[in-house]
């Protein structure tokens, strides 16, 4: 298997750099300039070589912008710095140990084959050429030198290749995949009886006793989590733009401006027939050739459309595609519309990315100029915008230069005109906004603000609404007493005990069903009824989803139906499995592959944990903060 790995990574790098030229290791001599980084700090040991802080600083600051990329509206606050520090770290650990191993194995890169990797890639290449100075640019940029790059990228791609060998050197055979859908598309009939809670609620009695007792062995649950009262002062954008007077004057100005930038504009009317390669890049010639025969003879456009075009959004339509401006289409298929001259004419073949299109011009119309009554709304909203904008940032600058330094909130908001708004009860979590912005939350529960008395940072808990709060008093957490939460201890028990009898009752029942009794019987006296049998799958929408697993645990009936039970939130419910229905699965059915794969996927990844782990459980491991 390890000359497996040796092999797999050698043939990878082949595959990538197939024509890559070796560039001589010349051009990467700035190294001689840079030199080493020997001594930093380290922040881990792993089997004695250091992850130093520099690199790992650097994984982390990357990580961050990862994070903060993926957010929709992409705020700094809301990021879990500690939770980030520790998976970077356990990543680079990781790496570090996968590397190490590929190593004492004689997995290993020539700084020939890192040449070819580093010239091959995209991101250090103008035109399709490795660019020195880009390369150098950008490495510089991530304030590393050459060495120092050429090194974890050696580090990562090996580690790299040797986690995708290991997670694909695991396969799933077809019997397995054939079983596994077998059992997927079997089928049973069952029939079910629900015991509501009801049944035996009248029996149920909860003492005095017994809610003293549980007060006292859970106190955990009674704790009354710790809150804070909150003074608060906000700048909101919309109260500023609803602020802003637009003149007559300035509409006028704003009109002028946009109408010397717009032309009349012409639009188009077309319709088209697409088709789109079945294979490969390219529609096949024969079905162009099909298209441009039936136009040729005089076939109806709209009917040709409808026969032809793979464009199911228009094709029913007779392939009409309705008015639109020049900017509205690829440009390669707006340059063909536009450059037909006749109402009626057809032009195409077009290729374009979605395939090959012929074109028919339909109708030509020219929208003229807006007059300003018509833009007028639109006008006043565009300035009003504009001005509450920059005085939002202004204003959000000047809070943050003079709360940072303020004893309370009551001389900026004497300064910004500000109301000081008042909210008690705040926690760490469920609040309502805007303290429902854990940035916020975070700040509020910071020492500086929490402990020392100081605001907090101005947090944009919102798009155009920022916010600056100071503790007026902290509630530490504490124990509710015992005449608070008398009723919900009560109501807790009763559940509980309820669940407990209506549990031992349906064992009862499944008991003597299991040793012959007829359902009816056992149903007598309950004021419920068995269900008509049914047949189900494994993700029959309508049954429940504990009934439908416990039905699909139950052996398979033989002469007499097999019973079991499951909780559901109704209650229990007894469950007769009356028959099974095994299908007939064909040893080619294609989704057998799909299954089989998705299966080796699952026991890669496993195999890719254990390995991992197993790495870990021998290795040295300090970290060091």
């Amino acid at each position: 298997m390890l000359q497996d790995i040796r092999d797999n990574s050698q043939s990878t790098i082949a595959k990538i750099i197939v024509v890559a030229v070796i560039v001589s290791l010349s051009i990467f001599g700035v190294d001689a300039i840079i030199g080493g980084f020997g001594g930093e700090p380290a922040v881990a040991t792993v089997n004695g070589n250091d992850i130093t802080e520099r690199e790992y600083q650097r994984a982390v600051q990357t990580r961050r912008q990862q994070i903060l990329s993926e957010m929709e509206r992409p705020d700094p606050t809301l990021l879990d710095e500690g939770a980030i520090n520790r998976e970077v770290l356990e990543i680079m650990i990781n790496r570090s140990l996968i590397y190490q191993d590929a190593k004492d194995r004689g997995l290993e890169l020539s700084d020939a084959e890192i040449d070819q990797l580093i010239t091959s890639m995209p991101v250090f290449q103008v035109d399709g050429t490795f660019s020195q100075e880009r390369f150098l640019g950008l490495v510089r940029n991530r304030g590393m030198g050459v060495q120092e790059f050429r090194d974890a990228l050696r580090r990562d791609y090996i580690a790299s290749q040797v986690q995708a060998t290991v997670a694909g050197s695991t396969f799933a055979v077809p019997a397995t995949s054939r079983e596994l859908l077998t059992l997927q598309q079997q089928q049973r009939e069952i029939a079910t009886l629900t015991l509501e809670p009801s049944l035996v609620a009248d029996e149920i009695t909860v003492e005095e006793s017994e809610i003293e007792a549980y007060y006292g062995d859970n106190a955990e649950a009674f704790m009354r989590p710790e809150t804070v009262d909150v003074a608060w002062i906000a700048i909101d954008r919309s109260d500023l733009k609803d602020a802003v007077e637009v003149s007559e004057d300035d509409l006028r100005e704003l009109y002028e401006k946009r109408l010397a930038g717009m032309e009349a504009r012409e639009e188009r009317r077309s319709a088209h027939i697409l088709l789109v390669p079945e294979s490969g890049d390219e529609v096949a010639q024969e079905r162009i050739d099909e298209v441009q025969q039936a136009l040729e003879r005089g076939d109806d456009f709209a009917d040709v459309a409808e026969r032809l075009s793979d464009d199911p959004g228009s094709a029913d339509a007779g392939g009409e595609l309705g008015f639109a401006n020049r900017d509205s289409f690829d440009p390669a298929f707006s340059d063909a519309l536009f450059a037909i001259e006749e109402k009626g004419e057809v032009s195409g073949p077009v290729k374009t990315s979605y395939g090959v299109h012929f074109i028919k011009l339909l109708e030509t119309r020219t929208l003229d100029k807006p007059e300003f009554e018509d833009l007028r709304d639109n006008l006043e909203d565009e300035i009003a915008s504009e001005r509450a904008d920059q005085r939002y940032i202004e204003l959000t600058d000047r809070l943050a230069d003079i709360s940072f330094s303020a004893f309370d909130l009551e001389g900026p908001a004497a300064e910004l005109d500000l109301e000081v708004q008042h909210i008690d009860g705040v926690s760490r979590e469920s609040n309502e906004a805007p303290f429902d912005h854990q940035g916020l939350i975070r700040q509020i529960f910071s020492s500086d603000v929490l402990e020392e008395g100081n605001n907090s940072e101005v947090v944009e808990v919102a798009d155009g609404l920022s916010v600056v709060a100071r503790v007026r008093e902290h509630h530490p957490e504490q124990k509710l007493a015992l005449e608070r939460v008398r009723d919900d201890i009560e109501a807790t028990l009763r559940e509980n005990k309820i669940a407990e009898a209506l549990a031992e009752r349906a064992e009862e029942m499944l008991e003597r069903l299991q040793q012959g009794a007829a359902p009816e019987e056992v149903a007598e006296g309950i004021d419920a009824n068995w269900t008509a049998g049914t047949m189900v799958k494994r993700d029959s929408p309508d049954i429940a989803s504990p009934v439908l697993e416990a039905a699909f645990r139950l052996p398979h009936p033989e002469d007499q139906p097999v019973y079991g039970r499951a909780d559901v939130p109704a209650g229990v419910s007894l469950i007769q499995l009356r028959a099974v229905e095994v299908p007939s699965v064909s040893a080619d059915d294609p989704l057998i592959a799909q299954i089989q794969n998705i299966v080796a996927r699952q026991y890669g990844g496993q195999v890719a944990q254990l390995y991992l782990e197993a790495l870990r459980k021998s290795a040295e491991i300090e970290r060091l903060q």
